[in-house]
């Protein structure tokens, strides 16, 4: 029987490429994509990745057009669409780090824990009677340079630097399992925010293994 992975994140799920311009990895550059091809055949991984998306609040520049950038407003509906779900892999918080939002790196890992806390839904899960695995990955540190994205990320490094505590802290309070995407990859320094294909390949390698050591 096929097991379901579902990876709910941004712009660095999307695959967007290093840079000022709105360019994607073609799926096979992508960190699921790659992950799909590095696991046992009975998984399925779904790419839902938009960029822009934050973990819990609508954003009043990018989401004032046609696409709701709230993460806590479309979960549902993605889980829903995929279900029965055996693994959610969540990756957010990079763009709630914009001065627009004003929020502290405790408030964005709070955040995170809201999309958790929603995603435990026996609706979502292989069975009526069980919820979803989760995984969360804390987002690397961002760099704050002055070309591409510079001015919109301003002043979100400091912060990004204190995300891992603050998801340390939040997944022992959830009871769930928080992957530190520092340990293995860093932002690209072309923009300060977006991963390098080498990035998405470790990371990719990362989860995978991570998942096989979980379901054995």
């Amino acid at each position: 029987m096929r097991k379901t992975i579902v990876c709910y994140g941004d712009s660095n799920t999307w695959g967007h490429v290093p840079g000022g311009c709105r360019k994607r990895y073609p799926p096979e550059g992508r960190w699921p994509e790659i992950m799909q091809n590095l696991l046992p055949e009975e998984w399925r991984v779904y790419e839902e990745g938009l960029s822009g998306r934050t973990t819990v609040h609508d954003d009043p520049i990018e989401g004032a057009l046609s696409v709701d950038k709230n993460g806590l407003h479309a979960i549902g509906a993605i889980l829903d669409t995929h279900s029965p779900v055996d693994l959610l892999v969540i990756m957010l918080g990079t763009n709630d780090l914009k001065p627009r939002f004003s929020m502290s790196a405790k408030e964005i890992a709070a955040g995170a824990e809201l999309l958790v806390k929603t995603a435990r839904d026996p609706e979502f899960g292989p069975g009526l009677d069980s919820v979803p695995d989760i995984l969360v990955v804390c987002p690397p540190p961002i760099e704050e340079v002055e070309k591409n994205h510079g001015e919109v990320f301003r002043g979100g490094k400091a912060k990004s630097l204190e995300l891992a505590k603050h998801f340390k802290e939040m997944g022992e309070r959830a009871n769930v399992p928080i992957l530190y995407a520092k340990d293995v990859i860093a932002s690209d320094p072309e923009d300060g925010i977006h991963l390098s294909t080498e990035s998405h390949a470790v990371l990719a390698k990362t989860i995978a293994n991570w998942i096989q050591s979980r379901f054995a």
